[in-house]
């Protein structure tokens, strides 16, 4: 116990892209019926940082602000925060501020998280997503819709 498993998944354009982060030194599985390509699991101790890269496919990536959503284990998912269209404002929830940063690349269809002062309750499944006003509210709160 006490360390971070970083296992990261890239789905097919137009899915979300998760980045599993796990606090144990196990890896856990999920099967998912669309191709992924995971990444080499990397392993991180408690209070480090860890950076997470998703790069935006199949839209039109510099008219969209893009959202950073995790959701742990049997738990709800939580909004962690948004980084506008043309990557001149961010707002972040409460929950992870001063621990987060969100930055784009729209030259490279790319947006990352930096979580630094890594917790065991940063053990989640991490999701990028397109930005649309329906269903996220930058209060804190994301709603999940089909």
């Amino acid at each position: 116990l006490g360390r971070v498993l970083l296992k990261n998944k890239c789905m097919q354009e137009k899915k979300p892209s998760p980045f599993v982060v796990y606090m144990s030194g196990t890896a856990h599985s999920t099967s998912n019926k669309e191709q992924s390509i995971p990444s080499t699991p990397v392993l991180k101790k408690p209070q480090e940082a860890v950076s997470l890269s998703c790069r935006g496919s199949g839209f039109s990536f510099g008219s969209f602000g893009m959202d950073w959503i995790r959701q742990p284990a049997g738990k709800a998912l939580e909004w962690l925060g948004v980084i506008w269209s043309d990557a001149s404002r961010t707002a972040y929830a409460s929950s992870v501020e001063g621990r987060i940063e969100i930055t784009k690349d729209n030259s490279n269809n790319m947006v990352y998280l930096r979580l630094s002062n890594l917790k065991p309750e940063d053990s989640a499944v991490y999701y990028c997503a397109r930005h649309s006003h329906s269903g996220v509210n930058t209060q804190g709160g994301f709603t999940k819709t089909s």
